[in-house]
């Protein structure tokens, strides 16, 4: 018998949920996204979106539970990339990834169209 409650999701659970629905919508979605910067500096990444060439767009840390214990590892991921990175916490944000992606975008002034879409999710 396990100790974790069944009823509770764990972290690899609460990312699918994100995967999946970012996937939907997003052309180049990744999960557990490795990034290596001048064959020295590496981070491994919850969720990665890429342009269609492969460049890295955005950064997803997912946390199981609504928490605020890793946002020094956010500002980390950021310097290391150049690139924007946003936090998913918990279940019901993660079932609701792709409207906090499309919040986050405006928010940062990056636009509607700086991810790519599949053809039946083109943004107005």
């Amino acid at each position: 018998m396990g100790w974790r409650n069944p009823e509770e999701l764990s972290e690899f659970e609460v990312q699918a949920v994100a995967y999946l629905a970012l996937k939907a919508v997003y052309r180049n979605v990744r999960g557990e996204y490795h990034f290596k910067l001048d064959g020295k500096r590496a981070a491994r990444f919850d969720i990665a979106i890429l342009s269609d060439s492969g460049e890295l767009l955005l950064v997803i840390e997912v946390k199981g539970r609504g928490t605020e214990k890793a946002l020094a590892q956010g500002f980390r991921y950021g310097d290391l990339t150049g690139k924007p990175v946003m936090y998913l916490r918990g279940a019901a944000e993660c079932a609701n990834a792709v409207n906090l992606v499309e919040g986050f975008l405006v928010r940062e002034q990056l636009g509607h169209n700086y991810l790519p879409r599949k053809e039946t999710h083109a943004a107005a």
